[in-house]
């Protein structure tokens, strides 16, 4: 990715260090570091573009799936008010856990009035 010639910058070189004082070598050295530090750089940047694409296709799949899960959750929750027994069990819903009754978790999820706890 952006590769840079390295012949052209010796040349380049050859032709800048009499003007700039610079001893042949040293500016070939500094340069060929320069152009090495930048193909890096954007060999990184390339990785980091690629992973944000794959980062935004996962959000976007994950917020269809939870959309998903939410009208399924809808269409399953029942509105009847949950009424426990003396057990704790809902027997509105032939819960039969101590838990709190699938129905009411689904009425908090969905954010539905009675939902309070």
């Amino acid at each position: 990715m952006g590769d840079i010639d390295k012949d052209a910058i010796r040349a380049r070189a050859e032709e800048v260090e009499p003007k700039a004082g610079l001893v042949d070598e040293d500016f070939y050295r500094w340069a060929t570091q320069a152009a090495d530090d930048r193909d890096a750089l954007l060999d990184r940047l390339a990785v980091a573009e690629e992973r944000a694409r794959e980062l935004e296709a996962t959000v976007q799949r994950v917020g269809a799936e939870r959309d998903e899960a939410r009208s399924l959750i809808g269409d399953l929750y029942d509105e009847s008010e949950c009424w426990y027994d003396h057990h704790g069990y809902c027997q509105a819903h032939g819960w039969t856990d101590t838990s709190l009754c699938p129905h009411r978790r689904a009425a908090i999820v969905l954010g539905l009035r009675g939902s309070d706890v």
